[in-house]
């Protein structure tokens, strides 16, 4: 594990891209902080896409309040990965987005609403149809649109 951890933080972009595929098959949900703490970091763009990929395949529960910043973040691509990682938890992430919904950033409430969306489990429609009274339009249409989507 510390080898990996190790490789992840290297100057070599090769071995980081190596580092973050092997994480993902060693199915090591602890390891996903240092992927996410690499992310933050990370200058290139095959790096960013590996250490996303391999998050997508671990179990992140134990770091939902890490990527919820992301959320946050100025950086649009960081913000979208946060959607996708959360997209790919599915059914797991949909309690820890719906207690988030009363967020005061109404782009945060929006976000959300993308990773809800994105998990594609019909437990998020319950979450999104809450969003159909937010005191912001662009939540309320989104909200609108991913149930239509959803066929809810």
């Amino acid at each position: 594990m510390e080898n990996l951890i190790k490789a992840l933080n290297s100057e070599d972009e090769v071995e980081r891209i190596y580092a973050a595929q092997d994480i993902a098959e060693s199915e090591k949900p602890e390891l996903a902080e240092f992927l996410l703490k690499r992310l933050s970091l990370e200058e290139s763009q095959a790096v960013k896409d590996a250490i996303i990929f391999a998050l997508g395949n671990l179990s992140c529960s134990r770091i939902y309040p890490m990527i919820f910043r992301l959320f946050r973040s100025p950086d649009a691509y960081l913000r979208n990965a946060a959607i996708g990682i959360f997209g790919s938890e599915g059914k797991n992430a949909v309690s820890f987005l719906a207690s988030h919904l009363n967020h005061s950033d109404r782009e945060v409430r929006k976000l959300i609403l993308d990773a809800l969306f994105a998990t594609g489990v019909p437990d998020a429609a319950r979450a999104i149809r809450k969003c159909l009274y937010d005191s912001s339009l662009n939540v309320r249409i989104t909200a609108a649109e991913y149930l239509g989507r959803m066929d809810r």
